[in-house]
C-alpha cells in the first residue's frame, strides 16, 4: 500500500506547489500586454511634457533640465544616450519607432522613450504604488501641466487642456472641488497640495490635485485598463482542473500498464504455461504482488510435478504386491495341496498388509503435502517427553544400542509443537537410523541461541553428500537400498521434512562423528524465564 500511495502523495506535493507557483506567476504572463498598454497610454503625456521643457533649450543644457525636473518627481529621471551599452540593437529598433521600452533591473520596473529624433532618452524608474507612492508617481507630470497652465489666463486653461489630452491619450479637465463627492479626509489631501486617485476597482483611473491658490481640481482620466476577466478566470480555472488530471494520468498509466502486464500472466497461466513468471521492478506498486503470483506459479507447477510423479512412483508400487497377489490367486486355484495353500493364502496377507501400509504412507503423504493443518499445539518438557519416545523405540533396536544426550539441554527445556506430528518424525528416523546403523544411534539434544537442535547420529554407512537433498523426496530410496527388506516406501523421510516445514523448522543431513550419516532438526525454542 505504501509503494502505492507515497508516490501519489509526492506527485500530488508537486502539481499543487508547481499549480500553486503557476497561479501566481501567470496573471503577471498574461497581463503583460495590458500593463504595457497601461503604462505607455499613463506615460505618453508626462514623456510629451518633458519634451517639450527640453526643446525649449539647446541639447548642451538637457541634463541641467533633466536634473531640475527630477527633483518635482519621487523616482529617478536620466538622460540617457541612444548608443548607452544598456540598450541593445532590439531596444534601439523599439526607441527609433517612438516607443516606449520597458526593463526590469535589479526589480525595479524602468521605462524609456526617445526624444523625438535625437540621440537621446529619457528614463523613468517606478516602485509599487501605495497612496502616497501614487502622488509621488504622478506629481511630476502635474507639476509640468501646471506649469503650462500656470502661464496662461485662467480663462484660457480649458482650451489648453483641451489641447494637452491630445498627447497623453486620456482626458485632462479643470473641475470646482465641490463638484466632486470627496469625503473630509480626501479634501484635507488635496488641499495639502497631494494626488488622489479612484477607479481601481472597477479598472477606470482617474486622478486628483487640487492646483494652488485655486478652486480648480486638475482631473486626468478616466484611464481606461481593458482586462478580460471571463477569459483569464475561465484560463486559471481550466489550468486548475487539468493539471491535477494530468498528474493522475501520469500516476495511474504505470498502474494500468503493470495491471495488463499481470492479467496477461494470469491468461497464460490458465492456459497451462507454468513457466511465466513476472518481471515487474521493485519500485512498481504492484511488486508485491507480483511476487506472491510467481509463489503461486511456483507453487502450482511443484504440485503438478509432485502429482505426476507420485502417480507414477504408486503405480510403480502398486505393480508390484498386485503382481504377487495375482499370482498366489493362480496358484490357490491351481493347487490342491492344503500346505502349499496356507503358504499361498499367507503371502496374501503379506501383500494386503503391504498395500494398507503403503495407502497409510500415502495419505499421510498428501495431507502434509496440501498444507493441511496439524493437530494442537503444545508445550512439552522435552527431555522427558523424548525418553518416553526412546523407551517405545527400544523394542526395534534388537542388539543395537539408543543414546541420548542431553548435557547441552537444561532438563525444564520446553518445545512447542504438535507432540502426535513430531513423534512420527522421530520415529521415522529412528527407524530409518536403526535400519542402516552397525551398532549405535545416538540422540543429541542442543539449545543454541534460542534454537533448539535435535541431532539422531548413527555409525552406518552415511549417505553421499550429492544424495542429501534428494532423500527428502518422495519415494526416493538410495541404491543400495532397493530391496524390500531395507528400502521401504521413500516416504518416511519426505513425511518427516514436511511436518518439520509447518513447524517452521528446517531439518538437514550431515556426516556423523559416528561415521555415518547425521539428521539435523532446528526448531525454535520457548523461552525460559
Amino acid at each position: 500500500m505504501g509503494k502505492l500511495l507515497v508516490p501519489l502523495f509526492l506527485l500530488l506535493v508537486v502539481v499543487i506547489t508547481g499549480t500553486f507557483f503557476m497561479l501566481k506567476q501567470l496573471p503577471a504572463y498574461l497581463l503583460a500586454e495590458q500593463e504595457y498598454e497601461y503604462n505607455d497610454l499613463t506615460t505618453r503625456g508626462t514623456f510629451f511634457l518633458i519634451e517639450q521643457e527640453l526643446l525649449k533649450q539647446p541639447v548642451t543644457s538637457w541634463p541641467q533640465i533633466i536634473d531640475q525636473l527630477a527633483l518635482q518627481f519621487a523616482y529617478p529621471l536620466r538622460l540617457l544616450k541612444l548608443t548607452d551599452p544598456i540598450f541593445n540593437q532590439a531596444d534601439r529598433d523599439t526607441l527609433n519607432k517612438d516607443r516606449m521600452l520597458y526593463k526590469e533591473i535589479d526589480s525595479a520596473e524602468i521605462y524609456y522613450r526617445r526624444v523625438l529624433d535625437s540621440n537621446f532618452v529619457i528614463a523613468f524608474s517606478f516602485d509599487v504604488s501605495n497612496r502616497e507612492e501614487e502622488h509621488r508617481d504622478a506629481q511630476g507630470s502635474y507639476y509640468l501641466l501646471e506649469k503650462q497652465l500656470l502661464t496662461l489666463p485662467i480663462e484660457q486653461w480649458p482650451e489648453k487642456l483641451k489641447v494637452l489630452s491630445q498627447h497623453f491619450g486620456f482626458p485632462i479637465q479643470l473641475q470646482s472641488l465641490s463638484s466632486l463627492n470627496l469625503d473630509v479626509r480626501q479634501i484635507e489631501w488635496l488641499h495639502a497640495g497631494k494626488i488622489i486617485s479612484f477607479g481601481a476597482e472597477t479598472n477606470d483611473y482617474r486622478f486628483h490635485k487640487l492646483i494652488d491658490n485655486t478652486n480648480q481640481v486638475l482631473t486626468a482620466g478616466p484611464i481606461p485598463v481593458q482586462f478580460n476577466n471571463t477569459v483569464f478566470l475561465l484560463t486559471m480555472g481550466l489550468l486548475a482542473m487539468s493539471l491535477p488530471a494530468i498528474a493522475l494520468l501520469f500516476w495511474a498509466y504505470p498502474l494500468w500498464r503493470d495491471i495488463r502486464l499481470l492479467t496477461t500472466l494470469t491468461n497464460a497461466l490458465g492456459r497451462g504455461d507454468m513457466q511465466i513468471r513476472s518481471q515487474l521492478p521493485r519500485r512498481s506498486a504492484l511488486y508485491d504482488l507480483s511476487e506472491q503470483f510467481n509463489a503461486m506459479t511456483e507453487r502450482i507447477q511443484q504440485l503438478i510435478n509432485g502429482h505426476r510423479d507420485l502417480t507414477n512412483a504408486v503405480s510403480h508400487e502398486l505393480r508390484t504386491p498386485l503382481a504377487r497377489m495375482r499370482f498366489g490367486l493362480e496358484m490357490l486355484d491351481k493347487n490342491k495341496s492344503l500346505s502349499q495353500n496356507q503358504r499361498y493364502m499367507s503371502g496374501l496377507y503379506e501383500d494386503i498388509d503391504q498395500l494398507e501400509e503403503l495407502i497409510g504412507e500415502l495419505l499421510t503423504y498428501a495431507r502434509f503435502e496440501r498444507n493441511a493443518p496439524m493437530g494442537q499445539q503444545e508445550t512439552v518438557i522435552l527431555i522427558p517427553w523424548l525418553n518416553k519416545i526412546l523407551d517405545r523405540e527400544q523394542a526395534y533396536t534388537e542388539s543395537k544400542v539408543l543414546q541420548l544426550n542431553t548435557e547441552q539441554c537444561p532438563y525444564q527445556q520446553t518445545l512447542n509443537c504438535c507432540p502426535r506430528e513430531m513423534e512420527r518424525v522421530l520415529h521415522n528416523l529412528l527407524r530409518n537410523a536403526l535400519q542402516f546403523a552397525v551398532q549405535v544411534v545416538c540422540i543429541t539434544v542442543m539449545v543454541v541461541d534460542d534454537e533448539i537442535n535435535i541431532l539422531i547420529d548413527d555409525d552406518g554407512p552415511g549417505i553421499p553428500a550429492n544424495d542429501r537433498e534428494r532423500v527428502f523426496a518422495p519415494f526416493t530410496r538410495l541404491e543400495d537400498s532397493r530391496n524390500r527388506s531395507t528400502g521401504g516406501y521413500g516416504l518416511g523421510l519426505a513425511i518427516a521434512k514436511r511436518i518439520i516445514d509447518a513447524h517452521h523448522g528446517v531439518i538437514t543431513v550431515h556426516d556423523s562423528t559416528l561415521g555415518g550419516a547425521c539428521f539435523r532438526i532446528q526448531l525454535s525454542a520457548v523461552k525460559q524465564h
